[in-house]
């Protein structure tokens, strides 16, 4: 698809016309590389969302449990490595660019030096599965500012689909699956239910996406690669005190099943978020209410 859309309300935003490339653009979300890199990483990820420092702060120490050190862009590195092998392996001479959204390499600076380079049309790879705002549309604002920023000589650029279901994306996680299996006890195994887990985001957010749908296509494509009879796909995401409550979600083989929960807040709004799961948070929202006066 075109990195800014269809032309027209009615066009497809993909196709699969074939195009010449001069370079491949890796876009990804960028993580620290030391500690010196975390509070100011934390600070472009919260920009605008009106974060207390001392949250900030909280998140800084998980990071110093790991050295401050994400392990995103030494993988994202790996990647570009290997698909530089891969595409030298066929034949094809393209320069590989890599942009981040929150850290170095920046976004803004891939599209910079791609423009300088002389590069008319690039193919860019966002190393998020699955659709959603955050994952898929939001990368794409992020490469049209870019490229806005660079100017008359920015490149086009094209986003490959999101990859939740291509097969070797399956068979990878698979292969994972079958891994830790392996690492199993034998008397462990036959009684083994397996979790399959992604990182959850708003119910307003999936209901504007196919995120959740994605998730469970790509569990029942991975436990069917595997022969794993029952499973489940469970996810939990917390936003900062004071902003709304955390929730889960989670569907399990058979059959899918919704489920909500919420933890205690220091500050409560004056109304129940707006949930998809509307009247098991009512209950919960009038349980907190209660419990704070």
């Amino acid at each position: 698809m075109t990195i800014r859309g269809g032309r027209g309300p009615n066009a497809p935003l993909f196709d699969d016309q074939a195009r010449d490339y001069d370079a491949v653009l890796v876009v990804s979300f960028g993580g620290p590389e030391g500690p010196d890199d975390v509070l100011p990483f934390l600070a472009n990820v919260t920009r605008g969302r009106n974060v207390p420092r001392a949250r900030l702060e909280e998140v800084v120490l998980h990071y110093a449990r790991f050295g401050g050190v994400s392990p995103l862009n030494s993988q994202n590195r790996a990647l570009i490595a290997a698909l530089g092998a891969e595409l030298a392996a066929h034949d094809f001479d393209l320069p590989i660019y890599f942009g981040n959204r929150n850290w170095r390499p920046y976004l803004t600076d891939a599209i910079r030096d791609m423009g300088a380079a002389g590069v008319r049309r690039a193919i860019a790879f966002v190393t998020s599965a699955f659709s959603s705002y955050s994952g898929c549309r939001q990368y794409r604002e992020d490469v049209i500012k870019a490229l806005d920023a660079a100017g008359p000589g920015a490149p086009e650029v094209d986003k490959l689909r999101v990859f939740y279901n291509h097969p070797r994306f399956i068979a990878a996680n698979a292969g994972q699956l079958r891994q830790a299996v392996a690492a199993l006890a034998p008397e462990q195994r036959a009684g083994a239910h397996v979790v399959f887990t992604a990182h959850s985001i708003p119910c307003t957010m999936a209901r504007t996406a196919g995120y959740e749908r994605q998730l469970a296509e790509a569990a029942r494509l991975v436990a069917q690669a595997t022969d794993t009879a029952t499973y489940s796909l469970a996810c939990r995401w917390s936003r900062p005190r004071g902003r709304a409550p955390s929730w889960c979600t989670r569907w399990d083989s058979s059959p899918i099943t919704w489920r909500c929960c919420t933890t205690s807040m220091s500050r409560p709004r004056r109304k129940p978020p707006s949930w998809a799961c509307r009247s098991r948070a009512s209950r919960l929202w009038g349980r907190h209410r209660s419990s704070q006066r």
